[in-house]
């Protein structure tokens, strides 16, 4: 790539970067219509961030602080929930465009590197986590922050430097390019950055990192990436405590023996040779092929090493999109031959790479492009149907939710209870045991819409009996209903629940919901309190809710 082109290159990112700040600036506030409860997840964490205290250490959570550190600055400095979201989307974006641009650059053609840099930026500021549903949603923003910042080291060692590229020297043999010492930084960076946004991108993807940086002899980046990751871990240490890493590993510990938390998708079995997937692990294996058959480049090891986190991370996601398949059809794409490198023109090879690139491309084509219009979707909807999740009187009144999604209470109830006529379908139907707490069975059903109703009518209804400003702990999936009224969230709870009974030593209410969003979080959670023989005394039962003073352990 020339220097022109490099410059342009940068210019074209920095003016998309741009036109998405314009884009976000002229909706004024952020409007979500669909995943309520994962918006909420997100809102906690940042409030609790913002107010002071520590994830991991001040609640529990297997998501890293860096998922919520640039929209709980901006919530600090007095921006509302709704655009601290997404201007917090827009600063990652801003910090990650010139490692974008120096992939591009130094190892692409600009056709491929205008691609890779868009679809970075774009992955970042999305407001989609995937799929081809068109609603606008924040939920698990973080799947799509570290997808962007992976590419960036997989891409640096899964593609050589190119032959002229300034400040690369050249290696004996005349085939492998000395990497720039910054490179090494940036690897280092961009790994540290996976494990704090989430740890099972950094776990799924360091070794082939690793790996890359030896088969290419790129000693001096390898020494470089350890020294910056093992800074960034000094520095945090230093700022946060040892306590913070500890306790980031046992909530990662915790959530991976959770027996409540199901598989968020389809089963790994399924994700390899399902007919979803069978073309995808196809595609995914001719590339592997077909770049162990260049001569002297190791991206057919590096690749083959890679897959098993690609596989791994696809599954782990909701969704179960393999957006890695827009990586590895641009790293197919770069792999081919210059015209003025002076070679035999090997046109077979090259259309064989050519064509398993694309064929990645329009495999991820379709979520790919659900996410790169999402925020143009956003600013182009209409508003008339939404409303401020939190009411007018509140610095939080910049973000709206879907007026009949957010009012509409509807749940979910068995048919087969004694008395309806059904019950003998209710005995080989393999229903899970009734939830019984202090001897009472507990109303068998699950919300299913209006959670934000929900929550804001016992929230309403707990400051009416005067329990405002009191710490109240929910036996259910989603932990924000302090967000709704004058109460306080619970040191040590779980914004969302992963098992165990967290908070429960530090709340002074336990709120057990006649209707739960998840029945089997409600059931874990009381049998969790039965187990730990905590005490608790029944002080108010209405239709919503019963609330119990907790009130230490029963003596044996």
């Amino acid at each position: 790539m020339s220097r022109a082109e490099k410059a342009g290159l940068f210019v074209s990112l920095l003016a998309l970067w741009f036109v998405l700040a314009v884009v976000v600036a002229l909706k004024g506030g952020f409007y979500f219509a669909k995943h309520e409860g994962d918006t909420l997840h997100l809102i906690q964490i940042v409030l609790r961030i913002a107010a002071g205290e520590l994830p991991h250490v001040d609640f529990m959570t297997p998501i890293g602080i860096g998922s919520f550190v640039p929209m709980a600055w901006l919530v600090r400095a007095g921006t509302g929930a709704g655009n601290a979201i997404l201007w917090g989307q827009m600063l990652v974006a801003a910090a990650m465009l010139p490692a974008l641009w120096w992939v591009g650059a130094s190892r692409m053609r600009i056709g491929p590197a205008l691609a890779f840099g868009a679809g970075g930026l774009l992955l970042i500021v999305a407001l989609v986590h995937g799929e081809t549903v068109r609603n606008v949603s924040i939920s698990m923003h973080y799947n799509r922050w570290a997808w962007a910042v992976a590419f960036v080291p997989l891409a640096l060692v899964l593609l050589p430097i190119r032959a002229g590229d300034a400040g690369a020297g050249q290696r004996a043999g005349g085939t492998t390019l000395r990497a720039p010492r910054g490179e090494g930084l940036l690897i280092g960076l961009c790994m540290a950055a996976l494990a704090l946004i989430k740890a099972t991108y950094f776990v799924a993807f360091a070794p082939a990192v690793l790996l890359g940086l030896g088969l290419r002899g790129q000693w001096r980046a390898l020494a470089l990436a350890l020294f910056s990751g093992a800074t960034v871990a000094a520095v945090l240490t230093v700022m946060l405590g040892i306590g913070f890493w500890s306790a980031y590993l046992g909530d990662l510990l915790a959530v991976a023996r959770s027996e409540v938390r199901p598989q968020p998708g389809l089963s790994l079995s399924q994700i390899v040779l399902s007919p979803a997937y069978v073309l995808v692990t196809g595609v995914a294996l001719a590339c592997v092929v077909l770049l162990r058959r260049l001569e002297n480049d190791p991206a057919g090891y590096i690749l083959f090493v890679a897959l098993p986190g690609f596989v791994y991370v696809t599954w782990q996601n909701f969704g179960n999109d393999p957006l890695w398949l827009f990586l590895l059809g641009l790293v197919m794409l770069s792999h081919r031959r210059d015209p003025g490198q002076g070679l035999r023109a090997d046109r077979g090879r090259d259309g064989a790479l050519v064509t398993a690139g694309t064929v990645a491309l329009v495999l991820v084509a379709a979520p790919a492009l659900n996410i790169g219009y999402s925020p143009v979707r956003h600013l182009l909807q209409p508003t008339a149907p939404f409303s401020r999740l939190f009411g007018g009187e509140t610095a939080h009144d910049d973000i709206h939710a879907v007026r009949v999604r957010a009012a509409r209470v509807d749940g979910q109830i068995p048919l087969d209870l004694p008395g309806g006529g059904l019950e003998w379908f209710r005995r080989i139907a393999e229903r899970p045991e009734p939830t019984v707490l202090q001897g009472r069975t507990l109303r068998q059903c699950k919300l299913s819409s209006g959670l934000i109703a929900w929550l804001s009518a016992i929230a309403a209804d707990l400051e009416a009996r005067g329990y405002g400003g009191r710490r109240v702990l929910s036996a259910d999936l989603y932990g924000g209903v302090w967000l709704f009224g004058n109460l306080r969230p619970v040191s040590g709870s779980a914004p969302w629940y992963y098992g165990g009974a967290p908070g429960i030593e530090a709340a002074e209410y336990l709120l057990v919901p006649a209707c739960p969003v998840a029945p089997e979080v409600r059931h874990a959670f009381v049998q969790q309190i039965e187990a730990q023989k905590i005490g608790l005394a029944e002080l108010v039962r209405t239709p919503l809710y019963t609330l119990y003073r907790v009130g230490g352990r029963v003596a044996e």
